[in-house]
């Protein structure tokens, strides 16, 4: 299965609960029961970015990612380039998703393309995301501000299957 083809399936069949068809068969699949989902729009982890000034993330060697432009011109490349250098750099919000998520390169080493080095790369953005937003050199004021926007920001961008008593609950857990 692939998660993205179940998901498409399933979710019109059930509008109203789009996750179900999903949940069953990642169940199927793990034989772990799954409660919760979470979807997050692109264009928040974007916005998230942006509002932080950024991140850094470092590559370990140079490369060109080939990236899907989903709104081309009408004749132009279905495709769009982002070259990224060897060594850590400052990306703003649309260089880090090009970043996390790409998985075809137009030069550069293969290595990159493959799922394992895809989820090392999300991982580095998400941890450059959180080290960023709790490591600024603000006052309490400005602080309360960056924080404030970025949950408005992600609270449009996020949406989540769990109540709110249980996201208390697991954040007491953890």
């Amino acid at each position: 299965y692939k998660i993205n083809a179940v998901y498409s399936l399933t979710g019109s069949n059930s509008p109203n609960n789009p996750f179900k068809g999903l949940k069953n068969v990642i169940t199927d699949i793990t034989d772990l029961p799954i409660h919760y989902t979470a979807t997050i729009r692109f264009e928040g982890v974007i916005d998230g970015i942006n509002e932080l000034g950024g991140i850094e993330v470092c590559p370990k060697d140079s490369f060109r990612a080939q990236y899907p432009d989903d709104n081309p011109a009408p004749g132009a490349s279905h495709w769009l380039y982002y070259d990224f250098n060897e060594g850590c750099q400052k990306v703003d919000g649309e260089h880090a998703l090009v970043y996390a998520r790409f998985r075809y390169l137009a030069s550069g080493p293969s290595y990159l393309a493959s799922d394992f080095s895809r989820a090392r790369r999300q991982q580095e953005v998400i941890e450059a995301l959180k080290d960023n937003a709790l490591g600024m050199d603000l006052s309490i004021g400005e602080r309360a501000d960056t924080y404030w926007t970025l949950l408005k920001t992600f609270k449009d961008s996020i949406s989540v299957d769990i109540s709110f008593e249980d996201i208390l609950a697991g954040l007491s857990f953890i």
